[in-house]
């Protein structure tokens, strides 16, 4: 008998000492730092030549973001992302072609 009440002390004072996990809320995270997340980087590179594509003597691909809101904490937001690919290529007259535009629109 003595031994079931050492055991039941010695699990009351187990159970007292460890604490139960607190609620956390979720974290608050600022939309536009969200929405840039999905958004691709710019880039300029300077290709050497390997691989079966046209010899290049650059490639820069420029994505600015510009974020359209009415304020700071507004719960709607879109972004506006005009992104455009220069290319120059190894030729006799170093031509550079006519720019790649892909314009897109995100909602958040």
């Amino acid at each position: 008998m003595r031994e079931i009440w050492y055991i039941l002390c010695l699990l009351h004072l187990s159970l007292a000492i460890i604490q139960a996990q607190e609620r956390d809320t979720l974290p608050k995270l600022d939309l536009s730092k969200l929405a840039l997340v999905n958004q691709s980087d710019s880039y300029i590179t300077f290709p050497a030549d390997i691989g079966n594509i046209e010899p290049l003597m650059f490639e820069a691909n420029l994505n600015p973001n510009f974020i359209i809101r009415e304020r700071k904490d507004s719960r709607l937001m879109a972004v506006l992302t005009p992104q455009i690919t220069i290319r120059m290529y190894n030729k006799e007259s170093y031509p550079v072609q006519t720019p790649s535009y892909i314009p897109q629109i995100s909602f958040y």
